[in-house]
């Protein structure tokens, strides 16, 4: 028995599972190529791995100097993560590349920073930026807009 069944029109191609992912007719010349639907979705191989890497490598030491997912627990956390990142950006540029107590890139903790910032906006109750009223508190949550 063949491999591939022989086919004489591109009308004679059956419905192929999704898990077959090449079929080559010989006879006429025809390569069909398996589907994926992800034109869409997310491409995380957008983001640059090495640089990637020193962000995951500042969240660990992170982990290890305080404890894993200690972030979600701080007190006033907008104000402190802000400080933080604040404090590594001028870190680089008075032109020091790695930070003294970790040896990361400080724009990797700038970026480690920033991602905490952002879910923390995105995730938990934060208070309202400055144009809103005193001691208002607003829920944040990319479900709620």
């Amino acid at each position: 028995m063949d491999k591939y069944p022989k086919l004489k029109d591109k009308k004679d191609i059956p419905v192929w599972p999704l898990e077959i992912t090449k079929l080559v007719a010989d006879d006429i010349n025809l390569t069909l190529e398996g589907i994926k639907f992800d034109k869409a979705k997310a491409r995380p191989s957008l983001v640059p791995p090495v640089a990637m890497q020193h962000v995951i490598d500042a969240f660990e030491y992170g982990a290890r100097k305080y404890s894993p997912d200690n972030w979600k627990l701080v007190i006033d956390a907008e104000v402190r993560y802000l400080d933080a990142l604040m404090r590594h950006v001028e870190g680089y540029r008075l032109g020091e590349y790695y930070a003294k107590d970790s040896l990361l890139p400080h724009l990797a903790h700038v970026v480690a920073n920033a991602l905490i910032l952002m879910e923390l906006r995105e995730t938990v109750t934060m208070t309202a930026p400055q144009t809103m009223k005193e001691d208002k508190t607003v829920s944040i949550s990319m479900y709620e807009r």
